[in-house]
């Protein structure tokens, strides 16, 4: 079985990024979604080996994406990671919120 890695985020061109990262990387499917409530329902129904989520997104942000995922039964030690656009400004607490929810600081900051 191909370990699958999902994708979540609400940006066509990071989850075109994302998707070319994870064939170039070989061995694993990636699975991407828009709509975070809709990869949210498949990866409860799916395995997934890896959760790769943008940590701000309309309607559910990757915090609680992450927190229903963790809720799900089985799906506790289904590694994740956020991703963000830019760096959280007065918002939530970025790094450290991300980190507490059981995700790896965000892979990657862009901007400033």
């Amino acid at each position: 079985m191909t370990p699958k890695v999902l994708i979540v985020d609400d940006s066509e061109i990071n989850l075109v990024l994302f998707d070319t990262l994870i064939k170039k990387l070989g061995g694993c499917e990636p699975v991407t979604f828009l709509d975070p409530l809709a990869g949210l329902a498949w990866a409860q129904a799916q395995e997934v080996h890896l959760v790769i989520v943008d940590y701000m997104m309309p309607g559910l942000d990757g915090i609680e994406f992450i927190q229903r995922l963790r809720q799900s039964p089985g799906k506790q030690a289904v590694p994740r990671a956020a991703s963000a656009g830019r760096p959280s400004r007065g918002g939530r607490g970025g790094r450290a919120e991300v980190s507490r929810y059981g995700a790896r600081a965000p892979i990657r900051e862009l901007g400033g």
